[in-house]
């Protein structure tokens, strides 16, 4: 009951870490719901084998490689602000342009583009947290909207399970992944709207413990926060 006294007062004065988490964590639920559909999306809305359905897996993974390369590379000019906002956003929008696809190439590219930008977002929230949360109670924040979150993806995914038989798979990813855009839109307006630098420059302490090899945060002029390697 403490933790989470201290869990909701830290949130209570910090509402730039909340929209974060909230924007975050949304985009990670539905999309979730919408992951736990795909076996039989793609087996019959996209009439794919047991062993396409494994090539099509395998496309997101060369996406989080790509995403992973991505982060490298750009890590030196890319805000965390930026980073975390459009992944988050794009990794939505690549939800749903699974969920509207009707070939394996159309579907193997959107997982393509959900693996580039699901890891390029985790790249940002993992540096962000690390910079805003005091370490004192990161552990607690994090275990806490962590259980929050796993509880939340249960209930839509069980949810996504009732509402298959009467809405169709196919109803129920696209309501899961405009569900997950909105999320993500939220959370790109709160990183990349009008006062985002400032609200981040407030709440962000670069003599804060904050590093997550191979980047570490520095303060870049006129842009926000930014990744760069050691």
């Amino acid at each position: 009951i403490a933790d989470l006294a201290r869990v909701r007062s830290f949130f209570s004065a910090h509402r730039v870490a909340l929209g974060v988490m909230a924007g975050f964590s949304a985009m990670m639920v539905f999309g979730s719901a919408a992951d736990a559909q795909e076996v039989v999306f793609a087996r019959t809305a996209l009439k794919l084998s047991q062993s396409g359905y494994g090539y099509l897996v395998s496309t997101a993974g060369i996406g989080y490689v790509a995403g992973a390369l991505v982060s490298y590379v750009l890590g030196p000019r890319l805000p965390v602000r930026v980073a975390l906002g459009s992944g988050v956003a794009l990794s939505a929008a690549s939800y749903l342009f699974y969920a509207r696809s009707t070939t394996f190439a159309a579907a193997g590219l959107a997982l393509v583009l959900l693996g580039v930008f699901q890891s390029v977002a985790n790249v940002g929230l993992s540096v962000f947290l690390q910079e805003a949360l005091p370490t004192e109670v990161m552990g607690r924040i994090a275990g806490t909207t962590k259980a929050a979150q796993n509880g939340l993806t249960v209930m839509a995914v069980l949810a996504g399970g009732v509402f298959a038989p009467p809405a169709g798979v196919w109803g129920v990813m696209n309501a899961a992944s405009v569900a997950a855009l909105a999320g993500g839109l939220l959370l790109l307006v709160l990183c990349l709207g009008p006062g985002a630098p400032g609200r981040f420059l407030q709440l962000c302490n670069e003599e804060q413990a904050s590093s997550l090899h191979p980047y570490k945060v520095r303060r870049a002029p006129n842009r926000g926060w930014a990744v760069r390697r050691r």
